[in-house]
């Protein structure tokens, strides 16, 4: 059995247990009004099946990205959307595997080549504190590139920008329809700002935990959302002794826990991203026992993400699209 047959082996066990199946997108009562993609479910391991954490919202005719982790301009491209057509860069906080992909994500963004850049504007970054010097400092990492594109290429010099938008929490982007609220959340004593995401349209959301411990605020701003996308970190029983792993699992959330946050929240659909399984003397935890450890506490529906994987959000509900590990990478 391949990784692939595995992985959605792995998938399917997660969405029968909850009452899902494949034959849900053929179901679908309405045309979707809000589609999420997950662009990247991985943590700052390297894994080219799991790139840094990004994902994407297509709503109100807008394309908004979620973090740009490593690789989020390649899963861009390979959903066959130029770069230059993002209307927004949401960053939950500045840890290193949350914004590694945005240099990409910019400089590619204003290739004068539309199915690949073609951003005629600047590009439009959100974020907590700090968001600011990204992007100064990325404007003058890329300015020797933009000078000589200007000059070779003719680039207009207002593609070739990048601007930020800095917020404590609230609403931070109104548009179209389209709501976009931050909230603040707990990944660690030392580790602040940090926001999670709730984007709202038409009635229906989609929820971001982003970087997280148990956080009654996530709770809170996840109240009956379609869509929870939430990240968690589980290591084997025999390394609860590791001084590194257990300074690791003290900024994020349990299986166990996130279990009781989707049971709070009420959500429609859970999905797991950010996805980090900390290595033991005999390997991995299984997501055997990640569901196991969720299911004590939550019955719902319960998925674990892939990259590429497109979720659609309607009047029903939310629709899976099972194309990410099938997905050529």
């Amino acid at each position: 059995m391949n990784t692939t047959t595995i992985r959605l082996a792995l998938l399917s066990v997660a969405l029968i247990g909850a009452g899902i199946h494949a034959s849900a997108a053929q179901d679908a009562e309405t045309k979707p009004k809000m589609v999420v993609t997950l662009l990247g479910t991985g943590t700052p391991t390297i894994n080219i099946r799991r790139f840094g954490f990004a994902n994407l919202v297509q709503a109100g005719g807008m394309n908004l990205v979620v973090d740009a982790g490593r690789g989020v301009a390649t899963r861009i491209f390979q959903l066959g959307i130029p770069l230059g057509s993002i209307d927004g860069v949401f960053l939950t906080h500045l840890h290193s595997d949350h914004i590694g992909g945005l240099p990409d994500l910019f400089a590619t963004g204003y290739l004068n080549w539309k199915p690949l850049g073609g951003r005629e504007a600047p590009l439009q970054v959100y974020g907590p504190r700090g968001t600011a010097d990204v992007t100064r400092g990325l404007a003058i990492m890329y300015a020797a590139d933009a000078a000589i594109r200007k000059a070779d290429e003719g680039i207009d010099p207002t593609a070739m920008k990048i601007e930020a938008t800095e917020f404590v929490d609230g609403i931070v982007f109104e548009k179209n329809g389209v709501k976009v609220t931050a909230f603040p959340v707990n990944h660690g004593e030392k580790i602040k700002p940090a926001v999670g995401y709730r984007i709202d349209y038409d009635g229906h959301s989609v929820v971001f935990s982003g970087d997280t411990k148990y956080d009654g605020n996530v709770i809170e701003n996840a109240q009956g959302a379609d869509l929870l996308i939430h990240e968690f970190s589980s290591a084997p029983a025999d390394m609860a002794d590791n001084p590194l792993y257990a300074k690791i699992l003290a900024h994020h959330t349990t299986p166990r826990e996130a279990g009781e946050v989707f049971a709070r929240a009420a959500v429609k659909m859970a999905v797991y991203s950010h996805q980090g399984l900390l290595p033991g003397p005999k390997g991995l935890p299984s997501w055997d026992e990640v569901i196991a450890e969720t299911r004590a506490s939550y019955g719902g529906p319960l998925v674990v993400g892939e990259d590429l994987m497109q979720f659609q959000i309607g009047d029903g509900s939310p629709v899976i699209l099972m194309r990410g590990a099938e997905w050529p990478r």
